[in-house]
């Protein structure tokens, strides 16, 4: 046996280095699949950063690459989101069997797309979204990211174009404005916003409107509060010579198909210039007591095979105003086109509201700072003049915000 033993050893001695060897070489392996994991990442970044996708994150989990983003140099919307597919396509190797792509709204997550890799490409028809749920983030995307963008500012310059009829020899009467924008983002779903008006040609007849003046003035917190529900309280100086707050709350249903929402205002009357007993109105401040509660309720649906939206409400406007709204939105691409009808009190009110990219934006995209030039340009008609005394705090939300949809990405 001793001799067995002793003329054995190196045959021992032998497989156990050989052992040692194969399990160093696997350790190395998996260190070696393991980097090429993280360099890989780091050049998706590196790509989507190349093209203006600063704010963009990317991880990795159980063969899933997830990205998320907020800010890009592209239009908001479908529009960015094509453009980032078309950067990070190229790049997809076998180490992936899907891509989920995540769009925030001020830091919050808004929906995920998620697109299985078919023979390393995106498959457009298989994919699925979801809204209101956040499978992007998590402790691997965040260590691959070193992503921290919630103080942001976006300077924004917009053109503004109205259109009313008028009586002989002036029929048709126009104006225009230039409406720049400061946007700041101080934590997640904050924004502080400040509006100017400067106008550039006035035919409206409408004295307080020659003057430059503040448009927005307000602060806004959006929530997200989970399973499709979204919630926004803003505060400040609205359009239509209103201050005050308002109350939104949104519910999306039907994964992402239907829309119920209610919005609740509690204003007073303020307007700069001063207009109220003045023969011509004046630079300056003019308040009132806040004292008048409007609500407004909405159902809406989407067809997504059309990029068909209808729209619903029902409420009260300021002066106890009854107001009934029906409104049928089709989007082509970056345009959208809406007509709707209205009640109110006993009276009808229709009319048009167009939504059109405007073919020579410019960008700036920083780090933190955003410049841009207007990338749309909104024009509303109202076919009479009993449209409803109401305002905008500069708030939507999503459901029908132009080109956002994740059907819009690749069109119908």
């Amino acid at each position: 046996m001793k001799f067995l033993l002793h003329r054995s050893r190196p045959l021992v001695l032998l497989f156990l280095v050989l052992l040692g060897g194969l399990v160093s070489s696997r350790a190395q392996g998996d260190v070696e699949q393991r980097l090429p994991d993280t360099v890989h990442l780091e050049r998706i970044r590196a790509a989507l950063i190349g093209a203006s996708f600063l704010d963009a994150a990317c991880g990795v989990d159980e063969g899933e690459l997830r990205i998320v983003y907020s800010r890009s140099l592209f239009r908001p919307g479908a529009a960015a989101t094509r453009r980032l597919l078309e950067v990070v396509e190229p790049l997809l190797e076998d180490r992936y069997r899907s891509v989920r792509v995540t769009v925030d709204d001020r830091n919050l997550p808004f929906y995920s797309h998620l697109f299985p890799i078919v023979d390393g490409r995106l498959s457009t028809e298989a994919s699925t979204w979801t809204i209101g749920k956040d499978k992007a983030r998590g402790d691997a995307l965040q260590r691959t990211s070193g992503r921290n963008s919630n103080f942001t500012l976006l300077f924004s310059l917009d053109p503004r174009l109205r259109f009313a009829f008028g009586a002989k020899p002036d029929p048709i009467q126009w104006q225009f404005n230039l409406e720049p924008s400061v946007q700041v983002q101080l934590w997640r779903g904050s924004q502080l916003q400040y509006q100017h008006i400067l106008p550039i040609y006035n035919g409206l007849n409408i004295p307080e409107e020659d003057l430059p003046r503040p448009g927005l003035i307000s602060f806004s917190q959006y929530l997200r509060l989970g399973r499709g529900l979204f919630a926004n309280l803003t505060a400040g100086y609205f359009q239509s010579y209103r201050y005050g707050a308002q109350a939104q709350v949104g519910k999306f249903l039907f994964g992402g198909s239907g829309f119920l929402g209610a919005t609740a205002g509690y204003t007073g009357y303020a307007s700069f210039p001063k207009r109220l007993n003045v023969e011509k109105p004046v630079p300056g401040w003019q308040f009132s007591q806040v004292n008048a509660l409007d609500y407004q309720l909405t159902a809406g649906w989407r067809w997504h095979r059309y990029d068909l939206q209808l729209l619903a409400s029902i409420g009260e406007g300021l002066g106890a105003q009854r107001i009934m709204t029906f409104a049928a939105a089709r989007q082509f691409r970056q345009t959208t086109v809406e007509f709707f009808v209205q009640q109110l009190d006993d009276k009808a009110n229709f009319g048009l509201y167009v939504h059109i990219p405007i073919p020579f934006v410019r960008y700036f995209v920083g780090d933190r700072v955003t410049l841009q030039t207007g990338p749309f340009l909104n024009y509303r008609y109202n076919g009479t003049q009993n449209y409803p005394n109401r305002y905008s705090t500069g708030q939507v939300f999503p459901f029908l915000s132009h080109n956002l949809h994740p059907n819009l990405i690749f069109g119908t």
